[in-house]
This record gives structure tokens, sequence and C-alpha cells, in this order.
């Protein structure tokens, strides 16, 4: 026959490992949960560096473009005076006799 005593005590004993068990998942889930909190955290202020990073980028690349732009339109001046002053010279020159 079974002791109803051992019985009880044998029911308490695997309560209480499961209770145990059940505490150390809840610990363990505690601690995904701040570490991925933490992680979240690191991932939205590397976004905020990116996007200001992004953001430096275009305004500097607008700036650049703005200042690309005035030189190209300030050397195809230059080159069309050079030109103009080369067709003049040898307007010139061709005009004089050689002597």
């Amino acid at each position: 026959m079974t002791n109803p005593q051992n019985s009880t005590e044998d029911r308490l004993d695997q309560v209480e490992d499961r209770l145990d068990r059940v505490e150390s998942l809840l610990a363990s889930a505690g601690q995904v949960i701040l570490d991925t909190s933490r992680l979240a955290q690191q991932n939205t202020e590397q976004l905020s560096r990116i996007e200001r990073t992004m953001a430096d980028f275009a305004l500097h690349s607008a700036s650049d473009r703005v200042e690309f732009e005035a030189w190209r339109r300030t050397t195809a001046a230059a080159l069309e005076k050079i030109d103009r002053v080369l067709d003049y010279w040898m307007q010139r020159d061709g005009e004089q006799p050689e002597g």
C-alpha cells in the first residue's frame, strides 16, 4: 500500500521542482527582454546617427553640386574666351604677309 504522507510529499516535491523550473524560465525570459530592450535602444541610436549622417551628406552633396555648376560655367566661359582669342590670332596672322 502507498503511504498517503509519502504520496503528498512526492507531489509537493514535484510541484516545488516545477516552480523552480518556472522561476528559472521567468528569470531567463526577463534577461532576454532586458537584452532585447538594450539592443533596440542601440539600434535606435545608430539609426539616428545614420539619419544625421545622411542629412549631412545630402546637404554637402547639394552644396558641392552648386559649386561644381558654378565652376563648370566659369570654366566654360573662360574656354570660350580663349577660343575667341585663338580665332582672332589665327585670323590676324593669316592676313599678315610673311616676311
